[in-house]
């Protein structure tokens, strides 16, 4: 009679095993369990969660009972990881459909409690009071992603992330009733900031963070004049991201061709640099004197010809080392 062979999945170690579950959604944790009868359980304490919808631009909703059920499943799996004493480092939510508010901020809040580093919550609540306080003063926090399906949102006016180096607010809809702006006036360390398919219907947006090294922003619509880097003159805007080695702009709005060369004035010393074909219009139509004399890359996406919109941003880069041209448009 043959041996039977060694189990060698069952015989890693626990913190292996969670390394490896850590990059798969929690479904597919679950579903991997049958690799091994150990695997049945410590799916359940793993360190990191990610839970509901892969993708929040998925067109795909859930019904009414699908989402309770889902709640039921988080309830349960939050509970299993308290129950083991594990605590959950990274945390993502994706659901497209409200959610109880109630069980939503506790949820939140115990995360909070248990110190989390990495959270990235994608949601469609309305009123967006789910989000407790204290998850603005957190300060275990490394990494924040918030999207909210261009719903209005109220930032509380004390923030403070003193760990947090990346952060990336998705469909965000910044109006002077709604924006703090002192929002980035408190991340002393923040590297990489992300705004995708954003509406800006300011006054003035004014970010001012020293130590960042990558912005992203995508302009879905700007009241004209309402994206400066910083509340000072516009020869000196420049002086707002002194650490800026790479920036991403594209822009959808065609009105306001003064707002998107603020910004556009104000990385221009970047080394990397990617723009969309509006942005390079809007370029060629208020820009005669900008120059980015730091770029060595730059990426061009969206529908591109060539017109002198890309003839005159060509021309603006004159120690650019590589280019690339990419079909997609917008920023995932």
């Amino acid at each position: 009679m043959l041996d039977a062979p060694d189990d060698k999945i069952s015989n890693l170690p626990d913190s292996l095993i969670h390394n490896i579950l850590a990059f798969l959604h929690i479904t597919d944790c679950a579903r991997a369990s049958v690799l091994s009868r150990r695997w049945n359980y410590i799916w359940t304490a793993i360190p990191s969660l990610c839970l509901g919808k892969r993708d929040p631009r998925s067109l795909h909703y859930p019904s009414p009972d699908e989402t309770e059920k889902f709640m039921d499943f988080l309830d349960e799996t939050l509970h299993r990881s308290n129950s083991s004493n594990v605590d959950v480092d990274k945390f993502s939510l994706v659901w497209p459909l409200h959610l109880n508010e109630t069980r939503l901020h506790s949820w939140i809040t115990n995360l909070i409690r248990g110190k989390v580093k990495m959270l990235k919550l994608y949601l469609r609540q309305e009123p967006l009071s789910y989000i407790p306080l204290s998850l603005f003063t957190c300060e275990s926090l490394t990494s924040l992603e918030l999207g909210v399906w261009l719903h209005h949102f109220t930032f509380p006016k004390y923030i403070s992330f003193p760990r947090l180096k990346h952060l990336r607010l998705w469909e965000f809809r910044f109006s002077d009733e709604f924006w703090n702006e002192e929002l980035f006036s408190n991340f002393l360390v923040l590297e990489e900031l992300s705004l995708p398919k954003c509406e800006f219907r300011l006054r003035n947006f004014c970010i001012s963070i020293p130590t960042l090294k990558l912005l992203k922003i995508s302009v879905w619509e700007l009241r004209d004049g309402s994206l400066e880097s910083d509340n000072v003159a516009k020869e000196n805007v420049l002086s707002s991201f002194p650490a800026l080695v790479e920036a991403d702009v594209r822009c959808y709005d065609k009105k306001d061709i003064a707002g998107i060369n603020q910004l556009l004035r104000a990385i221009a010393h970047v080394k990397c640099l990617t723009v969309s074909d509006l942005t390079l219009k809007a370029f060629r139509s208020a820009n005669k004197m900008l120059t980015f004399h730091n770029v060595k890359m730059l990426t061009l996406s969206g529908n591109l010809t060539t017109d002198q919109g890309l003839i005159a941003f060509l021309n603006a880069v004159p120690n650019l080392e590589s280019l690339v041209f990419t079909k997609a448009s917008v920023q995932c």
